[in-house]
């Protein structure tokens, strides 16, 4: 199946449709799908809008099918009413022998019109089995102005939710146990190569650094560096492990000698002999 997005927008004042408060959100925890309970949530819609394509890097094959549907619907609510609806679907979740649990941040795209795609953001609620931790459906709220709230939320088209839907829910933010699992030994993976490669380019640092000393450690050598378009040349004054101090006596453009960095003046200060060389080298 295809996943779509309908779109219904309810407006204040509209055909009597007054803005929801905390007393008129009427649960209906018998409905068969979250899609029923919502809609009962909202009878009088407005607008209705047609189906919209939302598959693109969300779904590997791109118009595969994923086993679920995609939904947008404005509800206006006062300001009080927010907390009192995800009560409500929380009360629903569990009814339906689920559990609440906040999902990561995911990546959504979007095709609003023909070859126009945006990618968004979004971090959705789900309720999942405690059993497996397979997702039933997830929700994001949006606010849309003072009174009214997108509600997204992805449902389930069987059932009992497929691989599919699940690895569909996943690329929206949520994680079973064993995709947390797999999460969490690539990223241990991940931050021990960075510390590998960090201590490779400190060795690699330290070896150049101890070369340096050797052959231009002694006092009154010339040592230059290259720094963006600006060669700087100095004299070493004194040597402490890897670092030396230096007089720097010139900074320039080599093929333009009369410029120099603004604010240039001779100066003594301690460097790290890695990013100093022979001038002769330079030559």
């Amino acid at each position: 199946m295809r996943i779509a997005i309908a779109v219904a927008v309810v407006a204040v004042g509209v055909v009597g449709c007054a803005a929801y408060s905390p007393e008129t959100i009427e649960e209906n925890l018998s409905a068969p799908t979250f899609h029923a309970f919502v809609e009962a949530l909202d009878p009088i819609p407005i607008v209705r809008g047609g189906e919209i394509d939302i598959i693109k890097d969300l779904d590997t094959r791109a118009k595969g099918d994923i086993d679920g549907s995609l939904h947008v619907r404005t509800l206006c609510l006062l300001p009080e009413s927010r907390q009192s609806l995800m009560d409500a679907i929380e009360r629903y979740c569990v009814h339906h022998g689920g559990r609440m649990v906040k999902g990561e941040w995911g990546k959504e795209s979007v095709n609003r019109n023909p070859g126009a795609w945006s990618s968004e953001s979004r971090q959705y609620t789900w309720c999942e089995r405690p059993a497996d931790s397979r997702p039933l459906f997830g929700y994001h709220l949006t606010g849309v102005n003072r009174t009214c709230s997108d509600i997204k939320y992805l449902v389930s088209d069987t059932p009992e939710p497929t691989d599919r839907f699940v690895r569909f829910a996943d690329k929206l933010g949520h994680r079973t146990p064993h995709a947390r699992e797999v999460d969490r030994a690539v990223a241990e993976s991940l931050a021990r190569s960075r510390q590998l490669q960090a201590q490779a380019r400190a060795d690699d640092r330290s070896r150049m650094a101890r070369l340096n000393i050797a052959k231009l450690g002694h006092r009154g050598t010339p040592v230059c560096r290259v720094q963006g378009q600006f060669r700087y040349e100095a004299i070493v004054e004194e040597v402490a492990g890897e670092r030396m101090k230096v007089y720097v006596q010139r900074a320039y453009v080599p093929s333009h000698p009369h410029l120099s960095p603004g604010g240039f003046a001779p100066h003594i200060e301690w460097v790290h002999a890695a990013d100093w060389f022979d001038c002769a080298a330079w030559r």
